[in-house]
């Protein structure tokens, strides 16, 4: 047995079209997430940023001048060229070491103030909007220059400053990061995998 629903109601006439999103698609929609940074992964990331922004052949060299200098000291060899490599290992390791220990707890602490441990982030065709503890800032795509994909997180460099946003990819849901990578390709940022 079979039954029929007796629907008269009228037809909806056609609602208007709603505007397209800059990409040509569908309709421009803002994802709003909510980032909770753990110390543990932020120690993680500031790391791999640390050893990308400095590079990793200062180990290699001071491997090199270390050997050097514990050479010429086996030997015996105290003359001047043994000092002066004994200092460019210094300079070569030591201040490096120094230099990224400071930067790290830097950006560690910078992080904190202005983000704190929650942060919420509105993405939409216009930008980025976040809303922290200290206040809101809304950034438009045009200010990213770059856009570099880590393992576990992506960053958003600034044009201005060179400043860096940082995005968790286990918050980022597939829509979200086709936003981020199609709108810093559009504004002529590069993508950094």
């Amino acid at each position: 047995m079979s039954s029929v629903v007796d629907d008269t109601s009228p037809i909806p006439e056609q609602a208007a079209s709603l505007p397209k999103s800059q990409s040509g698609g569908e309709p421009p929609m803002p994802y709003e997430i909510t980032i909770r940074m753990e110390d543990p992964m932020l120690r993680r990331i500031l790391r791999v940023i640390l050893d990308r922004y400095m590079g990793r052949k200062r180990y290699t060299i001071a491997l090199v001048f270390g050997y050097a200098v514990i050479a010429l000291l086996l030997l015996q060899n105290y003359s001047w060229y043994t000092w002066v490599l004994a200092g460019l290992l210094v300079v070569g390791a030591v201040v490096p070491i120094l230099l990224h220990s400071m930067m790290f707890r830097r950006w560690f602490r910078q992080y904190r103030a202005e983000q704190g441990e929650e942060a919420q982030y509105r993405f939409d065709d216009n930008g980025i909007e976040v809303i922290t503890a200290t206040g809101k800032h809304q950034q438009p795509w045009q200010e990213f220059s770059a856009l570099v994909k880590l393992d576990d997180a992506w960053l958003l460099f600034t044009r201005r400053d060179n400043a860096f946003t940082i995005l968790p990819v286990r918050d980022l849901n597939s829509s979200v990061r086709d936003l981020i990578t199609g709108k810093i390709e559009a504004n002529g940022g590069e993508v950094v995998v």
